[in-house]
């Protein structure tokens, strides 16, 4: 607005034109915007009090000064420019611009710039209206931080989402923390488990090599410990007067003097400090700490997620190598059944999964009162050690048997009453207490619902074995305690089946190897006797001698034959076959006829099967059909075998139950594991045939 002197209209009075002078003066006086007015040599000729308050130059220190005394130095030019497009009439539009007032501050103001005119229409002044408008473009500036904060956060989430890679997350999120907020420096600190450090695991600003290597104070005298102790936000107007904590070395060497940091905290634990910093002095807002601790929140996310995967791939891998462990005792047990190696290799097994100084495998007494080691492996001679721990003396291994249930002593040294009773047999058991003694644990092996025996670890570490350990150690003792059954079994078994081949050998000397010596020697006392008597008669005996040996000599092969089937690979399946029908008939005064060819093309295997089936048949020819005449036939047809053997005896019905008498489904069965089959003929007085029939390999 114009308020250079017009001339006056000729048609009012003085008096009018004063009173509209005033009022205009008032107007422009009271109005929120500042008024200026120029004329055309840039002299300011007017100055309203809201110009005063915007500008901080009172009336009388701008009035007659030209307007670039006022205007910063670097609008001069366009101060100028807008002046001259003024002169020409030109209209120019409002604009926004900053404006520093004189005692310094800066705000945001829009400026309209009118020209002034005479009655005439001539341009002769130049008037300005401007408004304050920081509070308006404050609150846009603040709503286009969040939106830029807000799509950052985003962004950061999505890549959270997509990114695998830890390292580029927090080096994505440091770049993204800087270019929001306008700074220098943004950093990740990772808090080192185990001590009170801090790395600089990722950021942007730092000078080379600081970022993976450099590392500050977790304590509180630094700005990031201070944030780690607090668990609440830092905020830094100005790092030289700060008295919460100290100016570490790294940041005064950077010229940091603002900045904020917040914690990354996960589920687990505190990971460590997001932080953002600037050299320049800069009061960080609400909002901003807000978004530091958005990005925090992401990372944190992002960190326990990753926590998560590594943790689910060591347990992924540990649950792997369990079940390795068990499939490996699982084809020990199936390699061997002799039970001190197959309980060795247990307690191998063992050492892979939960870790010793020393392992013991015990079985409980069948009266259930003590139990008895069967192997210890560890530091202390096994010689030395008591092979029976009687539960009554024993409280800790009558605790796991009893109870059917682990039991950890977490220090052998401790009062507890365990611990205690561990000692007291311990001392009893081995005359003094080891130093290299820490925890103890000792689980049932247990098969189905029955406790049989115990197996037990010890380490030189206190606290050692968790309840993940007894899990672990029970997986392996279930494995144990059923391969050591079997074991067991086995050589019961075994016992059993060398008592019962001894006592068949036994039948069977007696029956002809012992009768032939018999009858030896009543043959060798007659020739004896008659050459007293009458030598010419000693033939006779002597070559009942000569014959009786010869037969027992067959017996006795076709005996050691079936102690020692080795000979097999010497013989053949024909010349064993020969021979034990040889035997069988000289033995029983049997007429066997033979047709058996020439060795077949079949693996060991194949012929032994066979020989034992054959050698079955012909007892059962002998026992129970009291045959006269057997025919024993082999005949290899292509690559297939089939051995027949016929008796003429009483026969028997193939379809009938003979309890007591296993010999056909022992001999079905063998036939059975080389793929072959057995067919059988006979009917009650009419004999019996017998066809083993051998398909050709494939």
């Amino acid at each position: 607005m114009n308020i250079a002197d017009p001339a006056p209209k000729p048609n009012k009075s003085a008096a009018l034109l004063d009173n509209e002078r005033r009022r205009l003066a008032a107007i422009v006086e009271s109005s929120n915007d500042a008024i200026i007015s120029e004329n055309l040599d840039g002299i300011i000729v007017s100055w309203n009090s809201a110009a005063e308050r915007i500008y901080g130059f009172s009336t009388d220190e701008v009035i007659g000064k030209h307007i670039t005394e006022v205007i910063p130095t670097a609008r001069d030019g366009e101060m100028l420019e807008l002046m001259l497009r003024v002169r020409r009439g030109e209209q120019v539009p409002s604009f926004e611009v900053r404006r520093t007032s004189k005692e310094g501050i800066v705000r945001d103001v829009n400026v309209k710039v009118s020209p002034v005119r005479d009655e005439s229409g001539e341009i002769i002044g130049v008037s300005a209206i401007v408004r304050d408008i920081s509070d308006r473009v404050s609150i846009e500036r603040e709503l286009q931080n969040r939106i830029r904060q807000q799509a950052a956060v985003a962004q950061l989430g999505q890549h959270a989402i997509a990114q695998t890679n830890l390292t580029d997350l927090l080096n994505h999120a440091t770049e993204l923390v800087r270019r929001t907020l306008d700074i220098e420096f943004a950093t990740v600190l990772e808090l080192i488990p185990g001590s009170q450090e801090m790395l600089l695991r990722a950021g942007v600003g730092w000078k080379p090599g600081v970022i993976g290597m450099a590392s500050v104070s977790a304590l509180p005298i630094s700005q990031s410990g201070y944030t780690l102790q607090s668990h609440e936000p830092v905020i830094i107007s100005d790092l030289r007067t700060e008295s919460r904590f100290t100016q570490v070395d790294l940041m005064r060497e950077h010229g940091i003097i603002s900045g904020m940091s917040v914690i990354i905290q996960t589920p687990e634990r505190a990971f460590g400090v997001l932080s953002g910093h600037t050299s320049q002095q800069r009061t960080f807002s609400i909002d901003d700490v807000h978004f530091l601790e958005a990005i925090a929140n992401i990372l944190a996310t992002a960190i326990a997620r990753q926590q998560a995967y590594d943790l689910l791939g060591r347990r992924v891998e540990e649950r792997t190598s369990e079940l390795r462990m068990l499939l490996d005792i699982t084809h020990d047990a199936a390699a061997t059944l002799d039970l001190q190696p197959l309980v060795g290799l247990i307690l191998d097994r063992v050492k892979e999964v939960v870790d010793y100084t020393g392992a013991a495998l015990f079985v409980l007494e069948d009266s259930g009162e003590g139990l008895n080691l069967l192997r210890y492996q560890g530091p202390i001679p096994q010689h030395t050690l008591a092979y029976r721990w009687s539960l009554a003396t024993h409280p800790h291994a009558h605790e796991v048997v009893t109870r059917a249930r682990p039991v950890i002593i977490n220090d052998v040294y401790s009062d507890h009453p365990l611990a205690e009773a561990f000692r007291r047999a311990s001392k009893s058991d081995l005359g003094e207490l080891r130093s290299d003694w820490g925890s103890w644990m000792g689980v049932p092996m247990m098969l189905r619902d029955r406790v049989i025996g115990m197996l037990s670890v010890e380490i030189d570490q206190v606290n050692a074995y968790t309840g993940r350990h007894a899990e672990l150690l029970l997986a392996v003792a279930d494995h144990a305690a059923m391969a050591v059954e079997n074991a067991r079994l086995y050589e019961r078994a075994r016992g059993l089946a060398a008592l019962e081949e001894r006592q068949k050998l036994a039948r069977e000397l007696h029956d002809s190897v012992s009768q032939a010596l018999f009858g030896i020697g009543l043959g060798a006392r007659t020739a004896r006797a008659l050459l007293d008597r009458d030598p010419s008669k000693v033939a006779d005996p002597l070559d009942y001698v000569v014959s009786l040996a010869e037969a027992a000599l067959t017996e006795m092969r076709a005996l050691i034959f079936e102690l020692r089937p080795d000979a097999l690979q010497q013989d053949g399946l024909v010349g064993i076959l020969d021979k034990q029908a040889a035997a069988l008939a000289a033995r029983h005064k049997l007429n066997i006829e033979t047709d058996l060819g020439s060795e077949p093309d079949a693996t060991l295997e194949v012929k032994e099967a066979l020989y034992r089936i054959g050698q079955e048949a012909l007892h059962n020819a002998v026992r129970h059909a009291h045959a006269t005449t057997i025919w024993v036939r082999l005949n290899q047809a292509g690559q297939g075998l089939t051995l027949e053997i016929l008796d003429n005896g009483v026969g028997f019905d193939p379809e009938g139950s003979f309890p007591g008498h296993l010999g056909l489904q022992s001999m079905r069965e063998r036939a059975a594991r080389m793929g072959a089959v057995i067919l059988v003929e006979s009917a009650p007085g009419e004999g019996a045939r017998l066809q083993v029939i051998v398909p050709p390999a494939r």
